[in-house]
């Protein structure tokens, strides 16, 4: 059976999943290693959910933008039609892994959105997450990675010496692409690998989150 990854990031209103609703969810569908579809989606959080303000600065939007976005069933439906495309959500194994930074706080955010519109989470996409920044972990306290911090933006800045735009899902699941196809060729093809940090003689920051 082919390899189906589900590269995703969200942007919410806050941090948890129960209660806060999603502004923003960008993914990239892979197969065998090919790119075959990739969106990015404005939504509106569900009515009643709670908004916080300091989530809002983060991204750089105001509550009348994101309450001005397609409504998230409306958003849902046409990302269900995507994923679809791909996989039969009746066929038991036929489904995405999803791979995430930080994924565990994505998944969690998908799996309420999925339950808000009464589909199994599970029957599109497995259990299984891929999380780069586990690795990274490893790494760490193997004496193998000694960055900065851990941050999405702090680990690209570190490997690419680039930036992007972080708290952008479309910039940050590009972003986290590039990390874990790095990682996989240099510690998983290659086990002899080594994060070429250039920050050896900076101090190490206790943040390992996204």
């Amino acid at each position: 059976m082919s390899i189906k990854r589900l590269y995703l990031d969200v942007e919410t209103t806050g941090l948890d999943h129960e209660l806060c609703g999603l502004t923003q969810v960008a993914f990239v569908i892979e197969i065998d290693g090919r790119e075959m579809a990739s969106a990015n989606f404005n939504v509106r959080p569900f009515e009643g959910a709670e908004v916080h303000k300091k989530a809002l600065e983060v991204t750089g939007k105001t509550y009348d933008e994101v309450m001005s976005y397609p409504r998230e069933d409306e958003v849902f439906a046409t990302m269900l039609v995507m994923l679809k495309e791909y996989i039969n959500p009746m066929i038991y194994g036929d489904d995405f892994t999803l791979i995430a930074y930080n994924a565990e706080f994505d998944q969690n955010f998908m799996i309420a959105w999925f339950g808000r519109m009464g589909k199994k989470y599970a029957n599109y996409i497995n259990y299984r997450k891929v999380d780069p920044l586990a690795l990274l972990r490893i790494l760490h306290v193997e004496g193998m990675a000694n960055l900065p911090g851990y941050k999405l933006i702090e680990v690209y800045k570190a490997i690419f010496n680039e930036e992007f735009e972080a708290h952008d899902a479309d910039a940050d699941i590009k972003a986290t692409i590039r990390v874990h196809k790095y990682l996989v060729e240099h510690y998983i093809k290659d086990p002899r690998g080594k994060v070429p940090t250039g920050y050896e003689d900076r101090p190490h920051t206790e943040d390992m989150g996204q």
